[in-house]
């Protein structure tokens, strides 16, 4: 079944997906993601990177490229649309209808836009969503009916093409140190699916909540993905209480440790995601770089 990672394009973000694209449709990574973007820079020069790794990979994975993006410093619409229309064969360009935080309207996406194959991502049903949705489908192939929040039974009866559930399933816990050692993440890949639904993606070891940066952490947490025969649950290795106040490093190298331990077991999938934490033990590689190798990892196990 093909995932749908969606992904804001941080640096770290980007990274992760620059360090995978070579190696989809290989024996690390048997499936290509179908990866959702939404750019949250106005500079598109690394994103644009990231494509042309996709573009490389000879087994064609596509990225699937939100045009007016809903959260960030909001690139313009002509921006990603230009850069869009370089990259036919790798870039489906999206919309999100009734999208007010961005200037992009849906004649904008109609007018620049040259692929006649997009996908709609969905993100709520209001009035001026409804006559959004309704103007690209009746000018456009949509192969993808994304959502990403809660929409009504009307709206969604407008839907043509195969559905995909982004899921918001990492865990929700007000600092570090709050992270329980295991947690469910989901299990709606398990068959019986839910009604309507052909695929599933979700926002990878991130939350939907958008955040650029934060405050210094009072602990440190290092979050890894493992499957069960029933679910995909998320271990959260985290520095010891006796650390708070400690510099990065240590409180990183103590988590380190943890994870490390983990990844022996048999529960554990060797990505390379966890080669990359284990390889930055003798050297704290930021914390940034751990989130990249979070991600790394979670997408290359759901991508099995």
């Amino acid at each position: 079944m093909a995932y749908f990672p969606y992904i804001r394009g941080r640096q770290y973000d980007l990274l992760a997906l620059k360090d995978l694209a070579p190696h989809f449709s290989t024996p690390a990574i048997p499936n290509n993601p179908i990866t959702i973007i939404e750019p949250v820079k106005t500079k598109l020069d690394d994103l644009e990177k990231i494509i042309m790794a996709y573009a490389k990979n000879p087994k064609n994975p596509q990225i699937i490229l939100l045009t007016n993006p809903m959260v960030g410093d909001m690139p313009t619409l002509l921006d990603i649309a230009t850069l869009a229309n370089k990259y036919p064969s790798t870039v489906i360009p999206a919309f999100t209808p009734g999208n007010s935080k961005h200037t992009g309207t849906a004649l904008d996406f109609l007018t620049h836009i040259t692929s006649d194959d997009v996908a709609i991502i969905h993100d709520n049903d209001r009035a001026n969503a409804h006559s959004d949705n309704l103007a690209i489908r009746s000018a456009k192939n949509v192969l993808y009916e994304i959502e990403v929040g809660k929409l009504g039974p009307a709206y969604i009866g407008t839907f043509t093409a195969p559905r995909i559930l982004i899921e918001d399933a990492f865990g929700n816990h007000p600092n570090n140190s709050s992270y329980p050692p295991d947690e469910m993440f989901t299990a709606s890949h398990i068959p019986p699916l839910p009604i309507g639904y052909s695929y599933f993606g979700d926002y990878t070891i991130m939350r939907r909540d958008y955040k650029e940066g934060g405050g210094k952490a009072n602990a440190v947490a290092l979050h890894v993905s493992h499957t069960t025969p029933s679910e995909i649950r998320m271990k959260h290795f985290v520095s010891s209480p006796a650390l708070i106040g400690s510099p990065a490093a240590v409180m990183y190298d103590d988590a380190l440790n943890q994870l490390i331990a983990f990844s022996a077991s048999p529960l554990a999938l060797n990505t390379l995601g966890m080669q990359n934490f284990v390889a930055s033990k003798p050297k704290f590689p930021g914390l940034a770089k751990a989130k990249q190798f979070g991600m790394m990892h979670h997408i290359a196990l759901r991508s099995q």
